[in-house]
């Protein structure tokens, strides 16, 4: 491949990646694309389950605003017919007047009112509830579902690297260990994803984007690029012993794969 400035930026790697033939008939590779379809449309899906839930909390909350501004001009309104039956009775001096029969009426009708406003209220706290429980869980799933998209990207986006890593090395010189490392590399990207989801992001924003930026896919760089892929998974997993010790001295490793492939 011919080392151009184009090399060095992120679309020109991905639009390598994405239309490298060891990429594009790589079974792993094609059952994550699967994976990643599969988790954004559930993803989506309690998204838009939220939000459901959401409006009918805002209906709810907004006919219970409703509802007890009724209960208290009922009970306002009760209140002021209860001291006015009062103030009757002490001028008709005990004996129940026309007025003071109409008055009481009233005040019985008000507490009749408040008391089936209370129902209603009752019954919509219970919804609400209910909409409130339904919801946390949706959030919960939807949180779970947001976490399994980010794993399936990363691994999708590893699965892409290494391979290309291995697909460049193999290029570039008949190197024996070629299959292995890249094998290597592979086993290696499902131990990345048992933290949480913020090391995912830092996983895909900083070591995948970052190095693949400064890597340049041409047979001058390829020990270079070799040495930093392998760097790269050393920081997140155990390597194998022999592993270790080349990773102790990338100049080591440079002069055996010279050695390797002056054979």
């Amino acid at each position: 491949m011919n080392n151009t400035q184009e090399d060095k930026h992120y679309p020109a790697v991905m639009a390598f990646m994405n239309n490298s033939p060891a990429l594009v008939n790589n079974e792993k590779i094609q059952q994550f694309s699967k994976d990643v379809a599969q988790a954004e449309v559930e993803f989506l899906s309690l998204l838009a389950s939220c939000d459901k839930s959401a409006e009918e909390l805002k209906l709810i909350d907004q006919r219970l605003t409703q509802l007890k501004t009724n209960r208290s001009l009922a009970i306002q309104q009760g209140d002021e017919c209860r001291i006015s039956w009062k103030d009757a009775i002490k001028l008709n001096l005990g004996v129940l007047g026309q007025e003071s029969k109409e008055l009481r009426a009233k005040v019985t009708e008000s507490e009749e009112v408040a008391f089936e406003i209370d129902e209603l209220i009752k019954h919509a706290e219970s919804e609400r509830g209910e909409v409130l429980v339904y919801a946390a869980r949706e959030i919960t799933a939807a949180k779970a579902a947001r976490m399994s998209l980010l794993r399936a990207c990363a691994n999708l986006e590893f699965e892409k690297l290494f391979v290309v890593f291995g697909a460049v090395i193999s290029r570039a010189a008949e190197i024996k260990r070629a299959n292995a490392i890249a094998e290597y590399y592979l086993q290696g990207t499902h131990k990345f994803y048992t933290q949480t989801e913020a090391d995912v992001s830092e996983i895909i924003n900083y070591e995948f984007m970052s190095r693949v930026n400064g890597i340049n896919f041409d047979v001058a760089s390829n020990l270079h690029a070799e040495s930093e892929a392998i760097k790269m998974c050393h920081r997140k997993i155990p390597a194998t012993s022999e592993m270790s010790e080349l990773l102790k001295s990338p100049i080591r490793l440079a002069k055996e794969i010279k050695q390797i492939e002056g054979k």
